[in-house]
């Protein structure tokens, strides 16, 4: 594992050395430190580390000379970076329990390694001619100690072989020493981890160690985590001390370890320590130390399985992914059977594309252009229908945006046709009337969204609107809208995979397409953004819709600026109306409660919009208790245990050690005994089977949630009512208002749902990409700066324009959302990195029926499917019949 700091207190750096050298080798539990690095050649250091090198590198000075050494002398000055690396619990007991004294050489070797990686990324900044250059200096001063002990607990340490690779704050560049830079060191210390991890797991199977993966991370083969836990004592005091105090947050725990922390005991020798933590064995415990070297039970993946792993894993949601992220999943992946050098040669094998430090595939950049290549074969093959229905009087309830973009769409021989809706600009009436057309031309129209909140927007457009998912798979669908028109809705939430399946439908059935999204809001889940990318490829023109009608005023005014990418000056003018509130976590709170318990109060639909589903928690919590006090929410509460996704992806899911024992598996198609929607509760028994067929569930952690009369619930995935009668819809809100024999829950529309139905959630907050295409009357954004990882131009955009009447956004540091709100996340497409290298457009204009004979006799074609269609439609109603079911 890997921790990086900083020390910018000089006094505090040379301390850090006297206790390095008195406190602790002394004694024997740490070692000497030693020089490595460029930089340490370049000043002539080697061997071990002396107090007065030390004391004068973190004064800034040349230890030969005395000299300044870089001209950033401030008193605040950053002296070092601590680069700390930790060898598992396991590795360490095998070491000082087992008596394996090789281990320490392959520790060293790992961690002098991974700093030379580390030194090779190492730049510097300075100015040259008044502009601030970066330059890759390639060398560092690195002082490296390694101790053999964590922090006591009770006086005592527990074992834990870890290194502090001390880097100075010095680095030769352009002919003088300059300040480093770490910044995106730092940023990306998940890869050398992992570079770090795979070295030591490759260096221990080597010695004749078996390796199992644990999470992120390893443990040797044999050692069961129940001796780990035994000594991990200090762990499980940051652990308790976190809980007691709420926090649980990895950077919080890192926090806690210094508050925590107990001066080492240098009075105890290694052979003294040794003969106590022999102490805390049982015979149990001695079988498994004495088992170390037994032949492993686990096969190791191959550099090339390991590549396979990380490709399935990383391309699943992203078409572009960093070169290091995917070398770091494989590492991960094939621990202790694979080597960086190794992965990296398995990339072309595997089918990846490498370009500077990204990368996509082979199968991803043939999915976006065989789709780029069906959108522009498609451009001039379609008759237009404009001139083939009459005005609708529709039409002139329409503002002018929205009646060109029915112009557009009915005016279109593209077989791909895109409109661009921003937030709140009535793109579902636009939808409606052009859905109308295509009827009156006789033309079947079947409305398709991502979501089930997105599709129910579509019922106006088409009573038979469905999600993508379901058209997919409905043969009955595909043919009722055979040589007709195909409406997606929130266009940009549909990635590759999906888009290229529906291409593939509508290219069978012979239907046009009508695409509508918006790329300023979210991107889809899965990998790529098909929607921008045939913008942009197969320079299909793009009718846009931008006057808001959804909000009016100042708020429409702040919508009109989120829509252009001006979110600066939209969260300026929300300041300006007082709709920005700034306050500390408490307050917060306390303000959003009431806020909420107001909209409530006034009878209007109300949404808390969080960027996480953390933060989601925290607000679900303040509102219910502000509920309570008011008496919508009852006392009494009854609890239950509801499905939270873990959101693996397949190849995730594939490796059996994510099913730990009370995992929940549903399954989402029929496989082996097992039918569609089936659970099985993960134990010993059943953990391989179901990790082989990872394809055909998806797996749930079971939390407990309580519920009391009056609680606002979200359906969170397909399920049905106690009856067996009634669908669940995913997304659908309903209202508590008690609870039946056996637990079941009764809801506001007379529906009883079972006690383990699981699919539920509170539903005063959501987050952003769960809340795109849902509008109400008041929507509360809480955006604190714990949580502004996840948050970007994007979610603010989507999260601000749910609103009809008024946004209010909470925050604890409005200055910093302006800037967080100003970063765009635009996904990548494969296409981004490796455009073709020539696209000939074909332009799309009007063109007079009259003159031009194939669109003349594309619309006679269309005529006489429509007689056709009339015609089918006559024996078509007995077929109906048959099947049980209502057009």
């Amino acid at each position: 594992m890997l921790r990086i700091t900083s020390q910018s207190n000089a006094s505090a750096a040379k301390a850090y050395f006297d206790a390095q050298k008195h406190d602790y080798y002394l004694e024997g539990q740490e070692l000497p430190g030693v020089w490595s690095g460029k930089g340490a050649e370049l000043l002539g250091l080697k061997g071990e580390v002396t107090k007065e090198q030390w004391d004068a590198l973190c004064e800034n000075r040349d230890p030969n000379t005395g000299q300044r050494l870089t001209p950033k002398d401030q008193h605040n000055r950053r002296v070092l970076y601590d680069f700390t690396w930790s060898a598992p619990k396991s590795y360490t007991l095998a070491m000082e329990l087992g008596h394996d004294d090789r281990l320490m050489g392959v520790f060293q070797q790992a961690v002098a390694e991974t700093m030379k990686d580390v030194e090779a990324d190492v730049i510097t900044r300075y100015r040259v001619g008044g502009e601030m250059v970066s330059e890759k200096s390639g060398n560092a001063l690195i002082a490296t100690y390694v101790h053999r002990t964590a922090r006591p607990v009770g006086g005592v340490p527990d074992c834990q072989l870890h290194a502090h690779a001390t880097v100075l704050n010095a680095t030769f560049a352009e002919g003088k020493w300059r300040s480093v830079e770490v910044g995106e060191i730092k940023a990306q210390g998940w890869y050398y981890e992992a570079v770090f991890m795979a070295r030591l797991a490759k260096g221990a199977t080597d010695l004749g160690y078996g390796i199992r993966r644990k999470g992120r991370f390893w443990e040797l083969e044999h050692v069961s985590n129940d001796l780990v836990d035994k000594f991990s004592r200090r762990t499980k005091l940051i652990e308790e001390v976190a809980e007691a105090w709420g926090k649980i947050k990895a950077q919080f725990k890192a926090e806690l370890g210094g508050k925590t922390r107990e001066r080492k005991a240098p009075h105890i020798s290694v052979e003294q320590l040794q003969s106590l933590w022999e102490g805390r064995l049982d015979e149990h415990d001695r079988q498994q130390l004495a088992n170390l070297l037994t032949s492993p039970n686990t096969p190791l993946p191959t550099n090339d399985q390991a590549m396979q792993y990380a490709v399935a894993h990383a391309f699943e949601r992203s078409a572009v992914v960093g070169e290091r992220k995917l070398v770091e999943e494989a590492l991960r992946y094939g621990v202790g059977g694979v080597d960086l050098d190794g992965v990296r040669e398995a990339m072309d094998g595997a089918g990846v594309l490498v370009k500077g430090d990204k990368c996509t595939t082979e199968v991803e950049l043939g999915r976006e252009r065989n789709m780029i290549r069906f959108a522009r074969d498609g451009k001039g093959t379609v008759a237009a229908v404009v001139d083939l229905v009459e005005p609708s009087v529709a039409m002139d309830h329409l503002n002018d945006g929205q009646r060109a973009a029915v112009n557009h769409v009915l005016g279109s021989r593209d077989r791909i046709t895109m409109v661009r809706g921003a937030a709140g600009t009535g793109k579902s009436t636009s939808l409606k009337v052009a859905a109308d057309a295509f009827r009156q031309a006789g033309l079947s129209v079947q409305a398709v969204a991502i979501s089930n909140t997105a599709k129910d927007q579509l019922l106006d457009v088409d009573d038979g609107a469905a999600t993508v998912a379901r058209f997919l798979v409905d043969k009955r669908m595909q043919q009722a809208v055979q040589g007709g028109v195909v409406i997606l809705d929130e266009a940009s939430l549909v990635g590759n995979r999906q888009m290229q399946e529906l291409l593939g439908v509508m290219k069978k059935i012979g239907a046009r397409g009508v695409f509508v999204g918006d790329a300023r809001q979210h991107s889809a889940v899965e990998a790529g953004s098909p929607f921008r990318a045939m913008q942009k490829w197969a320079s299909l023109p793009v009718a846009e819709i931008t006057d808001v009608v959804r909000q009016s005023g100042l708020y429409k005014s702040v919508s009109e600026r989120l829509s252009e990418g001006r979110s600066g000056q939209a969260i300026d003018l929300l300041d300006q109306m007082g709709w920005v509130t700034e306050a500390d976590y408490t307050e917060r709170m306390r303000l959003l409660a009431a806020e909420y318990v107001e909209a409530v109060k006034s009878k209007q639909s109300v949404v808390v919009v969080a960027p996480t589903h953390a933060e989601g928690q925290s607000v679900n919590q303040a509102i219910r208790e502000a509920l309570k006090k008011e008496g919508t929410i009852t006392d009494e509460e009854h609890e239950f245990k509801r499905l939270v996704p873990l959101n693996l992806t397949e190849a995730e899911q594939g490796k059996p050690e994510v099913y730990e024992p009370g995992l929940v598996a549903q399954f989402v198609r029929a496989s082996g005994h097992h039918k569609a929607g089936e659970r099985a509760v993960v134990d010993g028994a059943n953990l391989s089977d179901l990790a082989g067929r990872s394809g055909k569930h998806r797996l749930y952690r079971e939390e407990a949630i309580r519920l009391g009369a009056g609680d606002s619930i979200r359906i969170t995935g397909s399920a049905k009512d106690a009856s067996g009668n009634h669908k669940l819809t995913n997304g659908a809100i309903y209202t508590v208002t008690g609870f039946g024999k056996d637990g079941r829950i009764k809801l506001s529309n007379g529906w009883e749902i079972a006690r383990d139905v699981g699919h539920f959630a509170y539903a005063y907050s959501s987050t952003s990409h769960a809340s795109q295409g849902r509008t109400v009357d008041r929507v509360l954004v809480d955006m604190p700066v714990s949580s502004f990882a996840a948050a970007s131009m994007e979610s603010f955009y989507v999260s601000a324009t749910r609103g009809r009447s008024q946004v209010y956004v909470y925050t604890d540091d409005a200055q910093a959302l302006r800037e967080v709100a100003a970063k765009e996340r635009v996904k990548a497409n494969a296409q981004d990195l490796f455009p073709p290298e020539s696209v000939t457009v074909t332009p799309s204009v009007p063109v007079n029926p009259v003159r031009d004979r194939a669109t003349f006799m594309s619309r006679v074609r269309q005529v006489a499917t429509k007689i056709k269609q009339q015609v089918r439609s006559l024996t078509h109603t007995r077929k109906e019949l048959d099947y049980g079911y209502e057009r």
